[in-house]
């Protein structure tokens, strides 16, 4: 689809531009757009997505959990004279939820949902219970070394805790005795093992409430918490399931909702992610284009679209080269240099 010429020259920051997430977006968003005016934003100036913008254009920020991180982001936005700021980072997006407000007084937009919505996902115990009553979770414990409930008993079971993403600290549970590893502090949860396959739903939800899509996919191979090798699937029980979810919480723009199999192969809810996933390239190639749908509806430019299909395809990453410039790499780590460069934009 060809680019939009009022976007020509708008001024877009894209976050966490060395994650896949990150690099996915800024790499579709120069396809669609070619005249954006792209910029990159990471915590570390070594970050691959910072080189596929010019030099003026690389922001080495504080991490999401920084509390001077919003703070950071605001001066940037305003020095910069940013449109849209897209975060990619799951510690990113509260801080900027709340100061979108403020953002906006300077013409800054910010794609990210609500606070409300986007604390309920930060916490997997909240977010089933809220859920539960829509769609089908697991059974599911705050671990603080209780007995366990009856439908806890005799099955295998998962540790993982309250808050966090990409698999970290999850542990599988085979005998009980294992939960004496378990923090009691009420940081972990428990749940029923789900043997079955593992599934990703993006959604796109607009912001005046209509869901454009939702694209299941998947997850075939998975190390680190990213699918390295996936393919999309028409499952009208899992679209349903997730775009109800955005619409329970009030998600909004790109929202990624992952289920898996119990086993007798009913789909039970894992969590909701409400940013881009690292795995986008492929819904992107099953035609559904989100990078670009989040600049339209951030523009209030997505009412003549209508609810979409998709085609079923698959994808494998593997680990792919930029070579760049050494001057450029060296002076990417040298904040002086940056600022200089930045100002002379």
């Amino acid at each position: 689809m060809e680019a939009i010429p009022e976007f020509n020259g708008c001024r877009i920051l894209v976050t966490g531009a060395g994650g896949p997430a990150g690099y996915s977006v800024l790499e579709r968003l120069v396809a669609w757009c070619p005249a954006l005016a792209l910029h990159a934003a990471d915590a570390s100036p070594l970050a691959s997505g910072l080189f596929t913008v010019p030099a003026c254009r690389r922001h080495v920020v504080p991490m999401g959990s920084d509390p001077h991180f919003a703070e950071t982001l605001e001066r940037l936005c305003r020095s910069r004279r940013i449109d849209l700021v897209i975060p990619t980072v799951d510690s990113e997006l509260l801080p900027l939820s709340l100061v979108r407000r403020r953002l906006l007084q300077w013409g800054t937009r910010v794609a990210v949902s609500d606070p409300l919505g986007l604390g309920i996902c930060a916490d997997k115990v909240e977010l089933t219970r809220t859920l539960a009553p829509r769609i089908p979770t697991a059974p599911t414990v705050v671990w603080s070394g209780q007995r366990l409930p009856s439908e806890l008993s005799g099955v295998r079971l998962v540790a993982k805790p309250r808050q966090g993403s990409g698999a970290r600290g999850v542990r599988i549970i085979n005998e009980v005795s294992e939960l004496a590893s378990i923090p009691v502090d009420g940081s972990y949860l428990v749940m029923q093992y789900l043997p079955g396959p593992e599934y990703s739903v993006d959604v796109f939800r607009t912001s005046d409430g209509r869901v454009l899509a939702a694209v299941p996919r998947e997850r075939l191979r998975v190390d680190s918490g990213v699918a390295i090798a996936a393919r999309t699937v028409h499952d009208p029980e899992l679209e349903d399931y997730a775009a109800r979810a955005t619409e329970t919480l009030n998600l909004t723009g790109t929202v990624n909702v992952q289920f898996r199999r119990d086993a007798a192969g009913r789909p039970r809810l894992l969590e909701i992610n409400p940013r881009f996933p690292g795995t986008m390239p492929l819904t992107v190639a099953a035609g559904v284009d989100m990078p670009r749908f989040t600049v339209l509806d951030a523009f209030d430019a997505c009412g003549d679209l209508n609810p979409m299909g998709f085609e079923e395809v698959a994808i494998v990453r593997r680990w792919r080269e930029q070579i760049v410039d050494v001057d450029s790499l060296v002076r990417s780590r040298d904040p002086v240099l940056l600022a200089i460069e930045g100002a002379a934009e």
